[in-house]
């Protein structure tokens, strides 16, 4: 709720969901257990009341170390060491567990590989479709070595230096298709961002269920 370009966004209705519910319901579509992890801010009982009376999990902790935060999440969670952590945004609704799903094939078929994500220049895909993978193990470390108020706000920084050398690689997409593009934007940072996306899932039937891809067409055609 502490979003300073678009204050109170996590709640704004995008087909008929408010935006972090649907983000959760559709990255949850594969079955994929999904935890919400927000503050411990008096201004954010609003949210935990609204996504718990959904029924999905949510976690609270410090709102200014972030990855502090995720750290207690999964000992709360009771995760264990190779546990895999998918860290998604809580404004980014285009992900679905097909995507997920996706991302961790590749992360689990490649031993070599200790971060992967679906937010690099070069991943084919647009600004907003983000998705993080990495081992509790890996956050547990950035926990215990990273200081900059960066890496703590941003939690994964740590990870991706580290992995830099020990392997990381981005998703690409497998569709390759040319209305696929990093060269446009997803995301929702503003009222007419906001705006766009509800026009995008005004167009789709089933809005927890529709692919990442079909989004993607539809956020490509809607472009200005």
């Amino acid at each position: 709720m502490s979003s300073k370009r678009l204050p109170g966004k996590s709640l704004m209705k995008i087909a008929g969901f408010p935006l972090v519910v649907l983000s959760a319901l559709r990255a949850g579509n594969t079955g994929i257990r999904v935890v919400i992890v927000t503050s411990t801010e008096s201004s954010d009982d609003v949210l935990f009341d609204e996504v718990t009376s959904y029924g999905i999990e949510c976690f609270r902790g410090n709102l200014n170390n972030v990855l502090l935060r995720f750290k207690e999440a999964a000992d709360h969670l009771k995760l264990s060491q190779d546990s895999l952590i998918i860290r998604l945004t809580g404004d980014n609704v285009v992900p679905d567990g097909g995507l997920i799903d996706e991302l961790i094939d590749l992360y689990v078929n490649n031993k070599q590989i200790g971060y992967i994500g679906a937010d690099f220049p070069n991943d084919n895909l647009p600004y907003g479709v983000n998705v993080e993978i990495f081992t509790v193990s890996s956050l547990e470390n950035a926990y215990i070595n990273a200081r900059s108020n960066f890496d703590l706000v941003h939690v994964t920084p740590w990870i991706k230096r580290y992995n830099n050398c020990c392997g990381m690689s981005p998703y690409i997409s497998k569709n390759q298709r040319q209305y696929i593009s990093s060269e446009f934007s997803l995301t929702i940072d503003n009222y007419n961002e906001l705006e766009m996306m509800r026009g995008i899932f005004d167009k789709v039937n089933e809005p927890l269920d529709e692919s990442w891809f079909k989004i993607c067409q539809l956020g490509f055609k809607s472009k200005p």
